[in-house]
């Protein structure tokens, strides 16, 4: 019995933690952890939780923590775009000739990467 108690209490978190990723407002984009490619020990243990990032327009603006963390928006063909880094302030402006849907990395340190969509018009 504690068994299935136990099973359904971590169905319910799982359920929850993906129900968590949806996102309801699209001025808020969202980056999911991306793993490092082929290293055994690198990166977190557990899941590591997304990065929530406001969106107006063309500004971006991260939490100041992520100051001085590298930027790329990459096309379809994985063709880098613009690459740019959070300011003190935690805002990059990206010029207003760029439109489309693209991928946004942010890249924290040289092992860890986050990654999410972005929709410029």
């Amino acid at each position: 019995m504690l068994r299935i108690i136990f099973v359904l209490i971590m169905s319910l978190l799982a359920f929850t933690s993906f129900t968590h990723l949806v996102n309801d407002d699209p001025d808020t984009l969202i980056l999911n952890y991306v793993p490092p490619v082929g290293g055994m020990g690198e990166g977190p243990r557990s899941q590591a939780p997304p990065i929530y990032v406001e969106q107006d327009g063309h500004t971006l603006s991260f939490s100041t923590n992520y100051a001085g963390c590298l930027i790329k928006l990459m096309d379809d063909d994985n063709l880098v775009i613009l690459t740019d880094y959070v300011n003190d302030n935690g805002v990059v402006d990206i010029p207003t000739d760029v439109s489309g849907v693209f991928t946004l990395l942010l890249y924290v340190d040289t092992h860890t990467a986050y990654s999410g969509e972005i929709q410029l018009e």
